[in-house]
């Protein structure tokens, strides 16, 4: 299995010929998928066992969160421990179920940018980049 990942985060598709290739690709398979009762589990693959979401976990390339909720500061600490790249978007702060969350100069986490900033002081590697879209769109990043 391939470790490398790309050195470089980009917010566009065009600078990604894989991405629009992977894409198009979905794209296609999902209007083959047109007419067919198309439901969640087309999509969603749900794991019950422990041991399997382990194995998988354990045997993951990359860690990927997309607006995780209380698990973002998890996810960043998985990966870092595991040594995997990782991408994650958080979104909500969850001050209240976090109150010992707090900045390296001893700031409680209370807002997004706290967050942010929390997240990458947990290693000098980790950066950030704005996604294209509305909302909650800053990505924390760290490769190998």
């Amino acid at each position: 299995m391939d470790k490398q990942v790309n050195e470089r985060i980009s917010t566009t598709q065009e600078d990604h010929p894989f991405l629009q290739h992977e894409v198009r690709k979905e794209n296609q398979s999902c209007e083959e998928k047109v007419g067919e009762n198309i439901t969640s589990d087309t999509f969603v693959r749900v794991i019950n066992d422990f041991n399997e979401a382990r194995t998988i976990i354990n045997n993951c390339s990359i860690v990927v969160g997309m607006h995780p909720d209380q698990a973002a500061g998890h996810i960043v600490d998985f990966a870092l421990a595991q040594n995997k790249p990782f991408a994650l978007v958080p979104c909500c702060v969850y001050s209240k179920e976090f109150p010992k969350r707090r900045l390296k100069d001893g700031t409680p986490v209370k807002t997004y940018s706290h967050l942010i900033t929390y997240l990458m002081e947990k290693h000098s590697g980790i950066k950030k980049c704005t996604l294209p879209f509305e909302g909650k769109n800053i990505c924390v990043y760290k490769t190998i």
